[in-house]
Order: C-alpha cells, then sequence, then structure tokens
C-alpha cells in the first residue's frame, strides 16, 4: 500500500461541503501539552508526521457525526478516510498500516464495518494485541504481533485504551529494544505484547520511539517518558450470560456422575467446583436439594429434577464472537442445543481450535488449527475458541484456593519473578517476608510479581491476571 506523502483538506472539498457543521482534530504529538493530563484522551486523534509537533488538521463533520479527513497519495490522488471512533476507542491509530509480512495475523474478518467493531472483536480474543480495520475492504485482522507500522488508509485498534498501568515520568533502565516509532504508548504496549521477550515498555513522547525491555526496573525518566509492563492495563469484558445462559432448565445429562456433592449454595459454586476438578467436563445443579452432580462427559439431555440446571465445565460466554461465522474447512460437524454447548463439543473434540455455531439449525460446525482463520461477519452466527472465556480459564490452573480471581494492581511491583503457576508464585510471596500480596500474570513466562504493600484502591479487573495474600 502507498504511503501518505502528507495530509490536507482540499479547498474544493471544503467549499463543497461548507453548509456541513465543521469540526477540528489535532495530530500526534510529539511531546505533552504542559497543561494535559498525559492520559490520551483527546476527542480525535490524526496520525500524519509522526515526531512533529502539533499540526492543526481541518475536517469536516459528516451527516451522520463521523468525521471525513481527505489523504493525498504519492500519485496525487485524493481519498478520502472517514473516521469512526467511539469513546472506548479512542487511542487508535489513524491512517496506520501494518506489515502484514512481519506480524502475524490469526484471525482475519470481512464484513466489519467500523473499527468500533473491529475493536470489540479484538478485545474478545485472547491472543489479539492488535487489530488492523481496512476500511476500504472492510475487513479487521486480529494479530498476535505488530511490527513495520507506515502510513496509509487503515486503522491499528487495540484491546483497551485504557491506561491505568502506565508511569507517567518514568523509564526502564538500560539500553532497550526499539521496537519502532508509535503515535501513542497503547499501540507501544501492543508491539511489546507481541514480542516474545518483552516483559516492559518505555515511550518517548518526544519522538515516539517504542523500546522493549527484559525486565521492569524504573528510574525516573521526565515528563516525556512513559512505561508499561506488558498485557497489564485493564480491559472491558463482556457478561458471562452475553451468549445467553450456559444451562438448560429442568434437564440433565445422562452422562456419568462420577461425584455427587451435598449442600452446595448456588449454582455459581456448583460451576467453581467443576471447574476446578480435572476430571469434570459437565455438570448438574439442582436449584432445590442444593446438590451438584459432576460428569464427565454429558451424554444425552433428558428430563431431569424439577429444579435441574445442566451445563458445561466452560460456562463463560463472554468472549463468544456475536454474528462471525468461520468459513475454513471443518474437522466435524455435529449439533448443538446451546451455543454454549458447541462451544463443549469444540473443547472435547482433540483436533478442534475454532468452532462457529448457527442458531437457525442448530449447526455446530468444529475447525482445526490454521495459519490464518479466516471468517466473515453474518447474521445468525456465533464463533469463538477452545479457550474459555472470562476468569474460567484461571480456575483451571493451579491455584491457591484464596486466590482473587481477575484482579491486578495498578502499581509497580517489587519484583517480578519466573514461577510455573499461581502456587508456585504464593510460594515466592511466602518466602519474602516482605511480600503482602502475589499477582500472577497469566499472559507471560515471567508472570509472578511480588508486592510488599498493596490497598484495595489500586485493584483493577483484568481476565489474564489473579492475586492473593503469602498464605490462605
Amino acid at each position: 500500500m502507498r504511503n501518505f506523502k502528507g495530509l490536507t483538506v482540499l479547498a474544493t472539498m471544503v467549499a463543497a461541503l461548507s453548509n456541513q457543521k465543521r469540526t477540528e482534530a489535532w495530530v500526534v504529538p510529539n511531546r505533552h501539552d504542559g497543561n494535559g493530563d498525559q492520559s490520551f484522551n483527546a476527542q480525535s486523534l490524526v496520525e500524519t508526521q509522526w515526531g512533529s509537533t502539533y499540526t492543526h488538521v481541518n475536517g469536516v463533520m459528516s451527516t451522520d457525526g463521523s468525521m471525513v479527513y481527505i489523504f493525498e497519495t504519492l500519485a496525487g490522488e485524493e481519498k478520502a478516510f472517514e473516521v469512526e471512533l467511539g469513546s472506548q476507542n479512542k487511542c487508535a491509530a489513524l491512517g496506520t498500516v501494518v506489515d502484514i509480512e512481519k506480524s502475524v495475523v490469526t484471525d482475519k474478518y470481512s464484513n466489519v464495518s467500523s473499527a468500533d467493531m473491529c475493536q470489540e472483536l479484538c478485545t474478545q480474543t485472547r491472543t489479539c494485541v492488535a487489530a488492523a480495520f481496512d476500511q476500504e475492504n472492510s475487513t479487521c485482522s486480529m494479530l498476535s504481533r505488530v511490527q513495520g507500522l507506515t502510513k496509509g488508509l487503515s486503522t491499528l485498534v487495540v484491546p483497551s485504551c485504557n491506561s491505568d498501568c502506565f508511569q507517567t515520568g518514568w523509564r526502564i533502565k538500560g539500553e532497550g529494544n526499539l521496537l519502532g516509532t508509535t503515535p501513542n504508548a497503547h499501540i507501544c504496549q501492543a508491539m511489546c505484547e507481541g514480542t516474545p521477550d518483552c516483559e516492559a515498555f518505555t515511550w518517548w513522547n518526544s519522538n515516539n520511539q517504542c523500546f522493549s525491555y527484559t525486565h521492569f526496573d524504573i528510574t525516573h525518566g521526565g515528563r516525556d517518558a512513559l512505561s508499561g509492563l506488558r498485557d497489564s492495563c485493564s480491559r472491558t469484558i463482556k457478561a458471562a450470560d452475553y451468549a445467553g445462559s450456559c444451562t438448560q432448565v429442568d434437564l440433565t445429562g445422562r452422562g456419568y456422575n462420577f461425584q455427587v456433592q451435598s449442600h452446595i449454595p448456588t449454582l455459581d459454586a456448583c460451576k467453581i467446583s467443576c471447574l476446578t476438578n480435572r476430571r469434570c467436563n459437565y455438570f448438574t445443579y439442582n436449584q432445590n436439594d442444593k446438590k451438584c452432580y459432576l460428569k464427565e462427559e454429558n451424554g444425552t439431555i433428558a428430563s431431569g429434577k424439577r429444579g435441574d440446571l445442566t451445563g458445561p465445565k466452560l460456562c463463560d460466554t463472554g468472549c463468544f464472537l456475536k454474528d462471525i461465522e468461520y468459513r475454513v474447512d471443518r474437522v466435524a460437524t455435529t449439533s448443538a442445543a446451546t451455543v454454549a454447548d458447541c462451544h463443549y463439543e469444540c473443547t472435547m473434540h482433540s483436533k478442534c481450535v475454532r468452532w462457529t455455531y448457527q442458531t437457525s439449525n442448530k449447526g455446530c460446525y468444529l475447525f482445526g488449527e490454521m495459519k490464518t482463520a479466516v471468517g466473515q461477519r453474518a447474521t445468525g452466527f456465533w464463533s469463538g475458541f477452545k479457550a474459555g472465556c472470562g476468569t474460567d480459564p484461571l480456575y483451571l490452573l493451579d491455584a491457591p484456593s484464596c486466590s482473587r480471581m481477575a484482579v491486578k494492581y495498578n502499581t509497580v511491583p517489587n519484583k517480578i519473578v519466573v514461577a510455573s503457576s499461581p502456587s508456585a508464585c504464593q510460594l515466592v510471596c511466602r518466602n519474602d517476608r516482605n511480600c503482602s500480596t502475589f499477582v500472577f500474570n497469566t499472559a507471560v513466562a515471567k508472570g509472578c510479581q511480588i508486592y510488599y504493600a498493596t490497598v484495595d484502591s489500586q485493584k483493577r479487573s483484568h481476565p489474564f491476571f489473579l492475586a492473593g495474600p503469602p498464605k490462605c
């Protein structure tokens, strides 16, 4: 794709649209405004000359409320670039093209109509560190590695624009590895997340340079520096019943009950019993007699006792992709009563990596491993991945019983070390007399964070993390 020679609003276009509401935008600066809060929450950011001072760009507000800018290409053609960003997507890199050859695309969806929709798909995809939205072709590419940013007619979005994990005015000590030039710290963090040996990053506002580091030993860097850990800013997740309840009412699975637990107070408690039992793949909970039946498989679903609630081990549907259909070769085709049961069929199939559920005929389509999965936005379909949603995967770990799921802290840890599991991380904390809290990041190899002091106000929600005290 050709790069921009410049960014200009043509006088003829402005004259033609002079009767429409006008607005303005500012490009990403090479330094923070002295009076700014350094939180990157400007209303509109347009990337033009990275590393330059503020450049004023006139924009024209179209009738549907979106921003329209005119880009001049190397060939002299003028193309309108319509910007549609919600408040949750304010850190998107407008006019940014990713080098697909150097990056890693895990999934590519067609018929995606907006950058906000592309961001939502990325947020719900555990392996997505960023996504490239091509408005001209209505495609959204999920990226697990981001490399080679240049200017062009596309938008790069990240899973979250939260900046609660960033340390403003601090830099990482030592010589880092230059990852490239990025318009803001969120894109820098995304590049760090896609770099295997990157544990932390520093982004310099003066020249927009992004550096990765294998440690998080920080020192004062002046207001020009901004640093953070990979995978650490909190992100918004959808409700556990986003795709509907995972349980079927007054029905039970005829699969063998290898364990029956009495006096289980709630459905959630029964779900957790199944999640923490490696043998369990399906459960039935009776609301009346408070019994929890753990099963190795669902078996035939049939009428049960009044009050029965039956469902799969991985019961959270918050990361399921609504109106997405995979269009690749299948490893199996079956049927399922619910979207959650289609996900269950994938978890029980050794070759399944992704799945699609068609609501009109209850078709359940299972897909295997592939370099890039191709799909499209299509009404009446749900899709997803073999791994669970929300906090479900955390319960599958070797973790202390007192662990607080989906909890992290927005302060700098005193130490970051390697630990094989949350239980091993707790042991590190217990052997350090100064440790008050351990935090385990499931997304990185060096994921055990040790804190000497924490307060509840520093807690943030993140589905990749769990935390706990030195002893239960």
